[in-house]
């Protein structure tokens, strides 16, 4: 099933007093706009997940969201809720949400072609272990590090309202 495109939301979060982040009050929202799913699980089954403020205190997330929810969540929160174009997305998620974020290394595999080197056991998996881009054991792209590569590669689709 191809996934619905979605809306970018910027929504503002507080903190309580337990340093927990509170949200807006999803459950006002039409339960037939989130498939009768918690906030939460359609946040993450329909839209991407949700992408926390990384470079300050959790004051803000972005979340992806259909249409029909996005305008009900701007309507029930327009000061907490904000629909963000494409280039203030792409500059959140990479300046924010995912610039701390590094490609995977999967440190076991490294050791194992390390150890094999080190008793002079050829390993022509080598070079391939250190490119990210090559489906070998080692360093692996992070392809959420950066917008738009991560659009790209998922195949996702923004709207607007």
């Amino acid at each position: 099933m191809p996934r619905s495109k979605l809306i970018p939301l910027k929504v503002i979060i507080r903190n309580s007093p337990q340093k927990s982040a509170i949200f807006p009050d999803w459950s006002k929202i039409d339960p037939e706009l989130m498939y009768g799913m918690p906030a939460e699980v359609y946040f993450e089954r329909i839209g991407l997940g949700v992408h926390y403020d990384r470079t300050e205190h959790i004051d803000y997330c972005m979340i992806f969201v259909e249409k029909s929810f996005a305008v009900k969540a701007i309507e029930l929160f327009p000061d907490l809720v904000t629909a963000l174009s494409e280039s203030e997305c792409s500059d959140y998620w990479d300046n924010q949400a995912h610039a701390h974020e590094a490609d995977i290394v999967d440190i076991k595999a490294l050791q194992a072609i390390k150890l094999k080197k080190d008793l002079g056991v050829p390993t022509p998996e080598e070079k391939d272990a250190l490119d990210p881009l090559k489906p070998h054991p080692g360093i692996k792209k992070n392809w959420k590090r950066k917008w738009r590569e991560f659009k790209e590669k998922y195949n996702i689709e923004l709207d607007k309202l």
